[in-house]
């Protein structure tokens, strides 16, 4: 079979690749037999180039390549696993390469075993632990399980063998595992120092962990509650203590050692900041310290966060009676303030912040009708409606759905489309996690690795993964303001990649060009469609279109904020028109996002300044330095200005050059007054 070595993006290091792969003369016939079949799976997974170029890591970090070979040509459904796994994940295959007898296991016992046992865990731990005396040592141990562990999980996944509620139930379930086994650590270099304690000890895990719906890559939210206050005499010190002082210790260590790098990673990152007075509080509290605590200051947004509240390690019977006292705050017959409005405004702030990042990648968690507005919509409807019926108390928020379906306060569909987009979502977080284990929501704002995560997804091409997406949002966000009573415009995300590949008008391109404020839709598609490829006097390149494209969604941004959007989009087309080279001015505006909304301002509402930049392409100088234009006109400058362009051109153009000088400056002190530098009165004075 001859290698089709189009699949790579780089098909010269594939080449050099296959070459290195085939170095060891006893391992290179059993290479040769396995080509054909590393070819095949490679042409069909998401990442070929990543894919190869992991496999001759793996291939050299192996203690006998030709064994190595000999295996997977004996078993030719554990290569397809390996190399689907490292097109797939950077992450888990840096695990495999730097523990190759993972692979092993893996394909032998791991993926067998579909939910994680714990029991198997603790066992396996305690046997492998016996040989270290030191807790670091332990620990090490602990984040080494960890990755084999995620490694399983992250394959079952990928592989297509346990669904979503099985692979984040998973995640979770590890996390308590983990956590369990800090403690146990911890309390058994307490009960040293300080002799036994008699007072119950619970975790609690908030958030995804609480629900069993972790991410890869994610924080774990916990508190630390403990049955009462006492005192007690320390073994080592003979010195007095007090079962605060105890536990908050104790919580401190775990901390500690749940979040401290070393050899390149943490077991977790973990967030306590949603205890009771946040960072300035103490990190473990007595039951009755935090029911005073809830009952005297508790806020909505503590009372969201316990819906999702979980015993996760320590006395979990104790957990459950501290969570069950906690029913009365969290569900209320009566509400002093209606938590859809104050749900409302925690919702607001978050979209301020997110505005105020100025970022044009589409955030999946924090978007309107994204993964946060899913939860909110089940929190509220939970918080409005649980005092009632305390079926729908659930934190897991895919069972939630459920059981706030079977109490009719969603409907069918409602409960159908949230259920999809919260699965959808979540799965493409997980794909974006998995890749290079960052805590990240953002959808890839370059080409190539968009395409990638949408192979990932499942999808073809990008157009039908955007309009999943689009969707997807548009569902859950008509939901969400049904709850809340809320209307949001539509955002110029969803419909960016449908109008911009479109070539012809058609009637769905159309209504996205209403739905976005256009009232001109053919005159605004064919400027786009100039912007993109050009005029037939003056086509553009395709690196010209390539870079229109990376422009176009925060170029629709712009102009769907100014009085008339097609006005804005027709004189920005006539602008970059005119300019010399397309090209570097969309490469300008990408990199100069203040160059840009300055721009679309004057296109949309300075029309006279607008056209000059059509006329005289030269103008735009004007914009693309923004920091210098707080200057003042200065007649000094104007006279030396001037006088420069006379040495440089013929003496009986001076008028010419003169009017050409004055519109130049006109427009600049224009330019100033759109852009609110000057008042009205410094403007007529300029001028």
């Amino acid at each position: 079979m001859i290698m089709n070595w189009t699949i790579f993006k780089n098909p010269r290091s594939a080449k050099s690749n296959f070459d290195r792969l085939q170095t060891n003369p006893f391992g290179k016939p059993l290479f040769q037999k396995l080509r054909p079949e590393i070819g095949r799976i490679l042409a069909a997974v998401p990442d070929p180039d990543q894919a190869l170029n992991h496999f001759e890591r793996m291939a050299q970090a192996v203690i006998n390549q030709t064994s190595f070979y000999h295996f997977l040509s004996a078993y030719p459904h554990f290569l397809e696993i390996l190399l689907t796994l490292f097109g797939h994940s950077n992450y888990l295959a840096d695990i495999m390469i730097r523990h190759p007898e993972y692979f092993y296991w893996l394909v032998t016992s791991g993926i067998n075993q579909i939910e994680f046992d714990p029991d198997s865990f603790y066992r396996e731990f305690n046997t492998m632990s016996g040989q270290y005396t030191s807790t670091e040592k332990k620990v090490e141990l602990l984040k080494r399980l960890k990755r084999r562990e995620i490694l399983r999980i992250g394959t079952l996944d990928i592989m297509g063998w346990s669904n979503f509620q099985t692979t984040v139930r998973n995640l979770s379930d590890l996390a308590d595992a983990i956590v369990e086994t800090v403690l146990t650590l911890h309390s058994a270099e307490f009960n040293k120092k300080f002799g036994t304690v008699t007072e119950d000890f619970s975790i609690i895990g908030l958030g995804k962990l609480g629900g069993r719906e972790l991410n890869y890559s994610s924080d774990i939210d916990i508190i630390f509650v403990y049955s009462e206050e006492g005192v007690g005499t320390r073994l080592d010190t003979k010195k007095a203590f007090t079962t605060h002082e105890y536990f908050n210790q104790l919580a401190e260590k775990i901390v500690h050692t749940l979040s401290t790098f070393s050899n390149g990673e943490a077991l977790y990152r973990v967030d306590t900041r949603l205890r009771p007075d946040g960072a300035s509080g103490p990190l473990a509290r007595s039951f009755a310290s935090y029911l005073h605590y809830y009952e005297l200051r508790g806020q909505l947004w503590e009372r969201q966060m316990l819906i999702k509240a979980r015993p996760v390690a320590g006395n979990l019977p104790f957990g459950h009676a501290y969570l069950n006292a906690l029913q009365a705050f969290v569900y209320p017959k009566t509400f002093f303030k209606s938590p859809l409005e104050e749900i409302g405004e925690i919702k607001r702030t978050i979209e301020e912040k997110l505005a105020g990042q100025q970022t044009d990648q589409v955030n999946i968690k924090l978007r309107h009708g994204g993964i946060r507005d899913i939860e909110f919509s089940i929190q509220a409807l939970q918080l409005m409606n649980g005092g009632i019926f305390s079926d729908i108390r659930e934190s897991n928020s895919l069972k939630a759905i459920e059981n706030l379906h079977y109490r009719k306060l969603l409907t069918d569909s409602e409960a159908v489309d949230l259920k999809e987009a919260y699965i959808f979502f979540r799965k493409i977080e997980h794909h974006l996690q998995l890749e290079n284990w960052r805590q990240t929501h953002l959808l890839p704002t370059d080409s190539k690795k968009l395409i990638i995560l949408t192979r990932k997804m499942g999808f073809q091409n990008r157009r039908d993964f955007r309009k999943a997406v689009h969707l997807h949002t548009k569902k859950v966000g008509k939901i969400y303001n049904s709850i809340m009573g809320e209307t949001v415009p539509p955002q110029a995300d969803d419909f960016s990649e449908e109008i911009l590949l479109s070539e012809k008008l058609t009637p769905a391109v159309k209504s996205h060009f209403i739905e976005l404020g256009f009232k001109k839709a053919e005159q605004s598609h064919q400027a786009i469609q100039k912007l993109l490829k050009g005029s037939r006097q003056k086509p553009l390149t395709p690196a010209a279109g390539h870079s229109f494209q990376s422009l176009f969604p925060k170029l629709l941004k712009e102009v769907q904020r100014q009085p008339s959007a097609d006005q804005a989009l027709l004189q920005f087309s006539n602008a970059a028109g005119a300019y010399g080279s397309p090209q570097n001015l969309y490469n300008l505006m990408n990199e100069n996002p203040k160059f840009l909304s300055l721009l679309a301002q004057i296109c949309g509402r300075a029309p006279l300044f607008a056209r000059s930049f059509g006329l005289f392409p030269e103008f735009l100088s004007i914009l693309t330095n923004v920091e210098n234009l707080h200057l003042p006109f200065a007649k000094t400058s104007f006279k030396t200005d001037f006088s420069q362009r006379m040495e440089s051109t013929n003496a009986k153009d001076w008028f010419n050059q003169l009017l050409r000088l004055k519109n130049f400056h006109f427009v600049r002190i224009g330019v100033r007054f759109e852009a609110g530098l000057v008042s009205p009165e410094q403007a007529f004075r300029e001028l």
